[in-house]
């Protein structure tokens, strides 16, 4: 059960690194200047890229939690921290 505690902290930060970039394009997307608006069509495929790697992440993420019964699931893994709220 160790090891699967351990992939789910990995994948939470993962899914987590993925928020931070989409929030990050998004940012840099807002920020552009007149000149440099050709970089938004690239942001934005970075967004949908991330996106699609949240959602994997996410879906594994699952698979090990449903792994381990509730009752040993420790209070450190925490569902907001996987985007679903």
């Amino acid at each position: 059960m160790e090891s699967e505690l351990e992939t789910i902290e990995v994948l939470n930060d993962l899914v987590q690194i993925n928020n931070d970039c989409i929030e990050g394009y998004e940012k840099s997307i807002a920020e552009l200047k007149e000149e440099n608006q050709d970089l938004k069509s690239l942001f934005i495929s970075m967004i949908d890229k991330s996106r699609k790697y949240k959602m994997a992440l996410s879906t594994l993420n699952l698979m090990y939690l449903k792994m381990i019964p509730k009752s040993e699931l420790p209070l450190s893994v925490s569902f907001t921290r996987l985007g679903w709220m």
